[in-house]
């Protein structure tokens, strides 16, 4: 799944970077669910089977980034709603994006109860990955 996912990180990264929207709010007042339902309207939503992903542009520390938001849900049909496998998910996908990007300027997980989901936050900066690649 590993490579998989990191495929789908580094076609989802590119495509913003071509044809993004812009996000222009704060890191620390995202609305996750307005996002990924923004995404949703503007046909910017991409599904990876139990997780839902997009991403915007964004200026993170004054510098042109790629912020990517992944969604999964607290309880997966596929696997039990212990703690423990929804931390080992949520360690997959940053281990993922870290394979992918090498490294990430800016990583959080948060829990929104209401939505039911857990949120996925990733930044890399722009230019420092291009320059590499």
């Amino acid at each position: 799944m590993s490579n998989i996912m990191e495929k789908r990180l580094m076609s989802l990264y590119k495509e913003t970077i071509e044809d993004g929207n812009w996000y222009n709010g704060s890191l620390e007042d995202i609305n996750y669910y307005n996002l990924i339902f923004k995404a949703g309207t503007d046909n910017n939503l991409k599904t990876w089977g139990d997780y839902n992903a997009c991403a915007y542009k964004y200026i993170f520390n004054d510098k042109e980034s790629i912020l990517i938001i992944i969604c999964l849900p607290i309880n997966s049909a596929k696997e039990s709603s212990t703690s423990k496998n929804v931390a080992e998910r949520i360690m997959e996908i940053i281990k993922n994006s870290e394979n992918c990007f090498t490294t990430l300027d800016y990583n959080t997980s948060v829990e929104v109860k209401k939505d039911k989901f857990i949120y996925i936050t990733l930044i890399k900066e722009i230019k420092q990955w291009v320059e590499r690649h």
